[in-house]
């Protein structure tokens, strides 16, 4: 109890504390404010800065999806080989 008292006494009492909890509260508000223009300038910052080339750089291509057919018959099967059916034109 002595320990927390002493601690008490050199933080400037109880109105010491408060005091500085107010200050913290009001500085963390402030900060608060400013980042999403903190935010944005090192953003414009950092993308100008760094530079990758062309090589470095992976492009995401997605899997093609395979087309299906419109309409018509589809592909026959004769003993495992795959024969494709020919229209008629008419």
């Amino acid at each position: 109890m002595k320990q927390i008292s002493g601690f008490v006494e050199r933080m400037g009492g109880i109105d010491g504390i408060i005091g500085t909890m107010g200050k913290v509260q009001k500085f963390i508000g402030t900060f608060q404010q400013m980042a999403p223009m903190v935010k944005t300038l090192f953003g414009s910052i950092g993308k100008g800065a760094v530079k990758a080339s062309d090589d470095d750089v992976e492009v995401y291509r997605p899997k093609r999806k395979r087309r299906r057919r419109k309409g018509g018959k589809a592909r026959r099967r004769t003993s495992g080989k795959s024969v494709s059916v020919k229209r008629r034109r008419r």
